[in-house]
């Protein structure tokens, strides 16, 4: 069996870290089996702090605290972060909404970024499946050279370049040992 709880109320002296716990504490010894973790639209007067991810925190807590399979939920927007909250234990299970309106192709983009040849694909698409994967194939080279280009230098090259120097200073020149 599965609930939603609000885990908080964004409302000054309203539900908080510990009402949260006992509740999620009680549901278990209850008998449920998985929590869904929202906040909010409890009451008028709240002052909710989005943000990516931002009801993670509160799954994460019932999960790792109480020992609750949970459900994350809240502004979670790419497959990445699901990989990410998943893979890291903050939640057992990620339920996505505004992506998938935003997109209704998400998932099958998803599993051809990640290339998850597993997933199903609705008869009418099959046709363009290959090519989205290969398609994903070229956007991950892209996106990875994108992100090599503009990586720092390493730690090693500066050190290595820095002794370089030393030595050129002392008469030793590049690679050479100073007397």
């Amino acid at each position: 069996m599965s609930i939603r709880i609000s885990a908080t109320d964004w409302a000054p002296g309203g539900l908080s870290e510990e009402d949260l716990l006992a509740l999620a504490r009680a549901f278990k010894e209850a008998g449920v089996d998985l929590v869904d973790v929202s906040t909010g639209q409890v009451v008028p007067q709240q002052k909710p702090v989005y943000g990516r991810m931002y009801q993670t925190p509160f799954a994460d807590k019932v999960r790792n605290e109480i020992g609750l399979a949970t459900m994350a939920v809240g502004n979670i927007t790419s497959a990445d972060q699901v990989n990410t909250i998943v893979v890291s234990g903050r939640a057992d299970l990620v339920a996505l909404a505004r992506p998938h309106l935003a997109d209704p192709y998400f998932t099958l983009r998803a599993a051809a970024w990640y290339q998850h040849s597993g997933q199903f694909w609705p008869k009418p698409y099959l046709q363009g499946r290959d090519q989205a994967y290969r398609l994903a194939v070229r956007d991950r080279e892209e996106w990875t050279a994108g992100r090599q280009a503009t990586k720092p230098p390493s730690h090693e090259v500066k050190e290595e370049k820095a002794k370089d120097e030393r030595a050129a200073k002392s008469g030793g020149g590049p690679g050479k040992k100073a007397a």
